[in-house]
């Protein structure tokens, strides 16, 4: 694993979701899961939207595995 991949998720991610409480989102998988989770389903990204916006912002590539079974249809 690339020192620092969940991290950098992370943060991207915490661009766009945060915990209650205000905290941003963890370097902790199942949390990273949930966050992608919620985004898609609440239509701010796509599956394909949230990877290229990773990339080009974050230079990192989401893993197939983090994102919900629907979206990897």
């Amino acid at each position: 694993m690339i020192k620092g991949y969940y991290a950098r998720i992370a943060a991207f991610l915490s661009e766009y979701v945060r915990l209650p409480g205000g905290d941003p989102v963890p370097p902790d998988v199942a949390l990273i899961a949930d966050a992608i989770r919620y985004l898609i389903s609440s239509g701010v990204f796509t599956k394909e939207s949230m990877k290229l916006e990773a990339l080009r912002s974050y230079d990192v590539i989401i893993r197939e595995d983090l994102f919900p079974v629907e979206a990897r249809r």
